[in-house]
């Protein structure tokens, strides 16, 4: 059985997104190489030294540990690629600046009141959140928005806009 929701989210959402298909392989790739990287760490201590060769285990164990290390920060570049998302709210009044990790997860970076606010702009490839005093609260650089419109016309429709 499917429960399906009563009321449908119509609310007009911002996006600062890039190519997903470019992202996840690249993504992919560079955790990819990480293991590589770390399996090599390992895989360097299966060729044998000659006994009493101290300089060669030496240099072994700098390069195993160069490997592991540099192996370990790769695969934790390929796993921190986040996109943020910016969600207005009309039925609660509030902007939120949210982060959305690669395998979908959300986490609430801001969040502002929409009376807050005095303006969205989109100039140059970035995209800005102005507060009333005119100060930058939020700015991301996006490739692409979705109704930037609607949701200039919801930021007017608030109720702190019309009094």
């Amino acid at each position: 059985m499917v429960a399906l929701p009563d009321t449908v989210d119509h609310t007009p959402r911002l996006q600062a997104r890039p190519a997903r298909q470019a992202f996840a392989a690249l993504s992919a790739s560079l955790r990819f190489m990480g293991v590589v990287m770390i399996l090599s760490a390992v895989g360097i201590w299966l060729v044998p030294v000659t006994a009493g060769d101290g300089a060669m285990v030496l240099m072994k164990l700098l390069v195993s540990l160069l490997f592991g290390c540099m192996g370990a920060v790769i695969v934790q570049w390929g796993r921190d690629g986040r996109t943020d998302e910016i969600h207005i709210d009309t039925g609660a009044g509030e902007l939120r600046h949210v982060s959305r990790s690669c395998d979908g997860g959300m986490r609430l970076r801001a969040r502002y009141r929409l009376d807050e606010l005095s303006d969205i702009r989109l100039q140059d490839g970035k995209l800005t959140v102005l507060g009333q005093g005119g100060a930058a609260l939020v700015q991301l650089s996006a490739e692409s928005v979705e109704d930037i419109g609607a949701i200039r016309a919801a930021l007017m429709r608030t109720p702190a806009r019309v009094s």
